[in-house]
């Protein structure tokens, strides 16, 4: 009898190559660094920040101040292994911080991590250090760094002028522009119509 045919073999279909890997979409943002006059009520992870220091003429040696960084993800994306760094000079001496900040005392530089930042969220931590000598308005200028494990990162500080005035960075721009009120409208209304007569008027002298 005749051997059966041997079945048609269907080629494998070829298995889909794995696509590069994309840095996540996300802005890892150094919103604020200020620095505040310690309270009575403060203890180490439990901070009140309700005067906030503008001139470091008012401060004394041995003065201890809190330094606030807040920290936003202002992307679409979660931000991994977010971490705040801050490198204290030698007029600073570390006092506490929030749960989750260290500080090392050979590379005088405290560590606080933040973990995973969500979309849109912002997380901050604080910190006390002692001035041990206000003879420079330098002493107590201080830059944060934020960063993360994708690669995002940025930085924000405390800038001192040479007269001991704190310098505040401008305000971010407002993302809508307010609405007009019945006035404003009226005189944008009233500025238009003047431009169109002068145009037209400019146009008949020119005819």
């Amino acid at each position: 009898s005749p051997s059966p045919s041997p079945s048609a073999s269907i080629p494998a279909s070829p298995s889909p190559s794995a696509s590069p890997s994309t840095p996540p979409s996300a802005n890892l943002d150094c919103v604020a660094k200020k620095m505040y006059l310690d309270d009575s009520r403060n203890r180490a992870g439990f901070y009140y920040m309700e005067q906030e220091i503008t001139d470091t003429n008012t401060l004394q040696n041995g003065q201890i101040i809190l330094y606030n960084v807040v920290a936003k993800n202002t992307g679409g994306n979660s931000v991994p292994d977010t971490i705040i760094t801050d490198e204290l000079s030698d007029n600073l001496t570390y006092v506490d911080g929030d749960s989750g900040c260290d500080y090392d005392a050979n590379s005088r530089v405290v560590t606080c991590t933040i973990g995973t930042l969500a979309p849109s969220s912002e997380a901050q931590r604080s910190f006390r250090a002692k001035v041990t000598d206000v003879s420079s308005t330098v002493s107590v200028t201080n830059t944060a760094d934020v960063a993360s494990t994708n690669g995002q990162r940025d930085s924000c500080s405390v800038e001192v002028d040479a007269t001991g005035i704190v310098i505040v960075p401008p305000s971010q721009a407002p993302e809508a522009l307010p609405e007009a009120g019945i006035f404003e409208v009226t005189v944008g209304t009233v500025g238009i119509g003047l431009l169109l007569l002068i145009a037209g008027a400019l146009g008949l002298l020119l005819i």
